[in-house]
């Protein structure tokens, strides 16, 4: 929790921004989900615990995995949490998985008990089991280390244009940059969603291709349209509250280059090479 504060201090955001992350309405669909999900690990984590719980001599070092699983799984079920916090309900997950499979493990193992190998054998199994542990732990060192040093580094401009519409933009309206842009800063600095953050978001298992195209057609339209009257139209009709200008959208639509494009926005914030328009 301690290394990891930086990151979650990021999810949590600032000046009481809890809205990201709310009660979500399960439904009576929601245990066939968790089958479906965790399947037979669900099933024998269960079975692990119960196990624990009957016999003292399997308890030790188990108490951090069974609260890894009784705090992480109840909040996969009851907290959704928006497209911003998506990293985030994966790692929860995984904790989910950790907990069960050592609990799991547990039952597995009182269920197939297995003779103790020859004492010639143990050594060699314990020198392979702390190999694998040693790989484990400089595979996270690396990426711990990667992480913290080799951090990437946006333009000020971007992270100020991004401050500004955490600060100023209402919760919950979407904030269109270029949907050709290749990751997410936007969604990130900005805190809002948007109708397309990237060209990367078609590629995830639960995107919807049609209506990434379909969205990709309609924002190249209104970005690429001489006609003031069908931009405007596009972006009203997408409930966008504000545009993000810099140079990737410049880059890709050569039409936002110039100062107020459509009369349907207002230039609420400029520094240096990004700017950032409210829709009237």
């Amino acid at each position: 929790m301690v290394l990891g504060w930086p990151v979650l201090s990021l999810y949590v955001g600032e000046r009481g921004e809890v809205d990201k992350l709310r009660w979500a309405f399960p439904g009576p669909l929601l245990p066939l989900q968790l089958l479906l999900e965790f399947g037979p690990a669900l099933l024998l984590g269960a079975a692990g615990m119960e196990m624990a719980r009957r016999h003292r001599d399997l308890r030790p070092g188990t108490l951090p995995f069974l609260l890894m699983a009784l705090v992480s799984l109840p909040l996969i079920c009851l907290v959704a949490s928006t497209g911003e916090n998506n990293d985030l309900a994966m790692r929860i997950s995984l904790f989910s998985w950790i907990g069960l499979a050592i609990f799991g493990g547990i039952a597995l193992d009182r269920i197939f008990p297995s003779a103790p190998p020859p004492l010639s054998r143990g050594t060699g199994i314990r020198a392979a089991a702390l190999l694998a542990m040693g790989l484990g732990f400089l595979s996270v060192a690396w990426f711990a280390g990667g992480a913290a040093l080799a951090k990437p580094v946006l333009p000020a401009d971007e992270v100020a244009a991004g401050r500004w519409v955490r600060l100023h933009v209402p919760p919950g309206l979407p904030v269109q940059g270029s949907p050709t842009r290749r990751a997410p800063e936007l969604v990130y600095l900005g805190g809002h969603p948007a109708v397309l953050s990237d060209t990367w978001a078609g590629r995830l298992f639960y995107s919807n291709p049609a209506d990434f195209s379909r969205q990709m057609e309609a924002l190249t339209k209104a970005f690429s349209s001489p006609d003031p009257r069908v931009s405007c139209e596009v972006i009203r009709s997408r409930r966008i509250a504000a545009l993000v200008v810099g140079p990737p959208e410049t880059e890709a639509f050569p039409l936002l280059s110039f100062p107020r494009p459509w009369p349907c926005l207002a230039e609420a914030f400029s520094r240096g090479t990004y700017r950032v328009y409210l829709v009237r």
